[in-house]
């Protein structure tokens, strides 16, 4: 079991802190929760960055110090937001680190004068609109943290809030908390490289079927799973995101869920009506490989064009240039998987075959968003040709 020195944010040790501690301490984990406001806390955030300014930033950081002097060298550093101060310090510059968790925030690695040690995992954890945490530079730093060593994971949560963990607050996220929980209790137990127990997911329904809410294991039968639609909503109040967009790029199912996705493989099954492209004509730096499970399609591959039925096989190494077209007279069913890494890269050319089939680039790019201005925007629905589909 690990050992972890936790820091606390800036309103103090908060009833939403101590439980967190305690949900650690119950899985087995050792925690130390040192008090850098010496026993006060705040109702609010100003209130709370006041009190840590009149400390002084730099006493913050040194009062976490004394906290570890204390203790073994074999720790693991967490800490909230202002807690990060310290245990990032700590973590990047005292010998024998075990390992990192950086919540809510994240330090450029120059403010402590070296880089990131060798071979001490990090997680960062922040939501991916939290104002603090994308706008006042932590997000770069942890895409810089990220960059530099293979043992750091970088994780978003969709929100905006930035104590999104604390249960005590109106800022707290249940659903992002479990999830992150999760991802800390597994990275503790892997530690010590013990064989570990891995959860079940439980599947919730967001309207369109059944996604997983938290990383673990699942079993999802492709008819109750949820789908996403790229067709224009029946009904329109003139406030969709789609104004100007009018291509449409089929449906799929992709087995993930809001704050779920897997880290090493995208999969996902893509129908595609008669004529409708699963998108534009393009190369990318990783594998992938499909499987026609129902009806016909064009694929469209390094300049030549093949038509494919049920059970035809497609092998795409790095950067094969290609895409899809339904074909023929009723809905095509492709099993499609893709190899992920954090270094992803895509390239977009224009292609005189492709634009015959709508699904060339106008320019060359490497913008998804450049390139996809013109497709209409995805949405959690089941297909309006739902019950013509084999497993409907």
């Amino acid at each position: 079991m690990a050992e972890v020195l936790l820091f606390h944010h800036a309103l103090g040790q908060t009833e939403g802190f101590k439980a967190f501690a305690d949900e650690l301490r119950r899985a087995g984990h050792t925690i130390h929760t040192p008090d850098l406001y010496d026993g006060r806390t705040f109702a609010t955030l100003d209130e709370g960055v006041a009190h840590a300014e009149e400390i002084g930033f730099p006493e913050i950081i040194e009062r976490g110090e004394r906290a570890a002097d204390a203790l073994t060298d074999e720790l693991v550093y967490a800490g909230f937001s202002l807690g990060v101060l310290p245990a990032q310090k700590l973590a990047q510059t005292r010998p024998g680190a075990r390992g990192a968790l950086l919540f809510y925030s994240c330090v450029p690695m120059s403010e402590f004068g070296t880089p990131w040690p060798d071979g001490v995992p990090v997680q960062i954890h922040g939501m991916d609109a939290d104002p603090i945490f994308v706008d006042e530079g932590d997000i770069e730093a942890a895409r810089e943290l990220v960059e530099s060593t293979d043992r750091a994971e970088l994780f978003l949560y969709a929100g905006d809030q930035h104590y999104f963990a604390d249960s005590s607050l109106p800022s707290y996220d249940a659903d992002a908390t479990a999830l992150l929980t999760r991802r800390v209790l597994d990275f503790l137990g892997g530690l010590d490289g013990a064989a570990r127990t891995v959860a079940e997911a439980p599947l919730e329904d967001a309207g369109s079927g059944l996604a997983p809410a938290t990383e673990g294991w699942f079993v999802v039968n492709v008819r109750d799973a949820e789908w996403l639609t790229s067709e224009p909503p029946s009904e329109s109040d003139g406030t969709s995101d789609d104004e100007g967009r009018e291509i449409t790029s089929g449906a799929e199912c992709a087995f993930e869920g809001r704050n779920v996705e897997f880290p090493r493989l995208g999969v996902r099954i893509h129908v595609l009506q008669p004529g409708e492209r699963n998108g534009l004509y393009h190369g990318e730096s990783e594998q992938e490989d499909f499987l026609v499970l129902s009806g016909e399609c064009l694929l469209l591959v390094e300049g030549q064009e093949r038509r494919l039925r049920a059970w035809d096989f497609v092998h795409s190494p790095a950067w094969t240039q290609h895409i899809f077209v339904g074909a023929g007279d009723e809905p095509c069913a492709i099993l499609m998987v893709g190899s992920r890494s954090k270094d992803w890269k895509v390239r977009y050319p224009v292609s005189e075959l492709a634009a015959r089939y709508g699904a060339s680039a106008e320019e060359d790019t490497s913008d998804p968003d450049q390139a996809y201005v013109r497709f209409t925007m995805s949405r959690r629905e089941r297909p309006s040709y739902w019950d013509g589909l084999p497993w409907a």
